[in-house]
């Protein structure tokens, strides 16, 4: 089904972009604790702490939440989907729920999950669902998916 026949119009928004990994990029975790182990150390307990050639969680932080803050100006009491990847999912529970950053390190989001927070105004939200991939498992398992075309939904 297309977003046109649901009535939905699509708008692409570079501040939900994925954490810019760098020199990290393409490889998996072990590969970098084994090549990087120094840094990856650094950037798995600091969110200060960018991937040589990459961004800090912290900067990221710093453009998910400048358009969280266009969403909710733009569409408050409107419900909006937002599709994007692991991290600015994150950053964005971790707004919601009023926890430090540094609790992305704590969060596993799988492929495809859904996760529901709604928002009452800039300043509170109430988190309904996180990581629920119980759609994945209805009919078929689907396509496999790479690493670049994995997706995290929420909705406000």
């Amino acid at each position: 089904m297309r977003l046109s026949e649901l009535g939905l119009t699509a708008a692409i928004d570079d501040d939900l972009r994925e954490t810019d990994f760098g020199d990290w990029d393409g490889f998996t975790l072990a590969e970098i604790q084994q090549r990087w182990p120094a840094a990856a150390a650094a950037w798995r307990r600091d969110p200060e702490q960018a991937p040589p050639g990459g961004e800090s969680f912290a900067d990221t932080a710093h453009r998910v939440n400048r358009a969280c803050d266009r969403l909710l100006r733009d569409h408050g009491g409107q419900t909006v989907l937002v599709v994007s990847h692991v991290t600015p999912i994150k950053i964005l529970l971790c707004r919601a729920l009023g926890v430090p950053l540094s609790t992305l390190y704590r969060l596993y989001l799988g492929s495809a999950c859904i996760n529901e927070i709604q928002w009452h105004g800039r300043g509170f939200a109430a988190v309904h669902r996180v990581n629920d991939t119980s759609h994945r498992f209805r009919d078929s398992p689907g396509p496999s998916l790479s690493r670049r075309e994995r997706r995290s939904a929420i909705c406000w």
